[in-house]
């Protein structure tokens, strides 16, 4: 959990279908990047301006479809993951008064700020089982979206603390 509490929640805001897969089709065909990304066991997704899921890895997606029963697509980072709080307010993940405290969430508002950063996250899913997480967040560019922009994007993976696995 993060001592210094994010000091404003994001927008709960989400694309419109059509933005999100026009954004989703810049990685929708298979190239070397994406193909590299799905050989690496940890979690790795690209979210748009809203964060939301334009890309996940293999990892994530099997994970998805396994304990989910779901597309990745369009989710935010604790509704594929399964967070207890994801679900609580119509804003989905990063909506609630436990958010401000989510590292996960301080990593990939610094991403959409033009910052790296690796924060740490305990995440509890409603199964009860708590993952313990290393989040890291790159701001991105590709084919002209940037994480400035409005229609920009943030890269982010996910690996286990120390003790804890995906």
């Amino acid at each position: 959990m993060m001592e210094n509490p994010i000091a404003a929640l994001p927008h709960a805001e989400r694309l419109p279908s059509q933005e999100l897969g026009r954004l989703a089709d810049l990685f929708a065909k298979p190239s070397l990047l994406t193909e590299l990304l799905d050989t690496v066991p940890i979690f790795y997704m690209i979210l748009s301006r809203t964060r939301q899921v334009i890309f996940a890895n293999r990892a994530l997606r099997d994970h998805v479809a396994r304990e989910l029963k779901g597309n990745v697509a369009g989710m935010r980072p604790g509704e594929a993951l399964d967070c207890i709080h994801a679900c609580e307010t119509p804003g989905g993940c990063g909506a609630t008064e436990f958010c401000i405290f989510c590292g996960a969430l301080a990593a990939v508002i610094a991403g959409q700020q033009g910052r790296c950063a690796a924060e740490e996250c305990r995440l509890i899913r409603r199964n009860g089982e708590a993952l313990d997480l290393r989040v890291f967040s790159t701001p991105l560019r590709h084919a002209g979206e940037s994480s400035s922009t409005r229609s920009g994007a943030s890269a982010i993976s996910w690996r286990p603390s120390e003790g804890s696995s995906p």
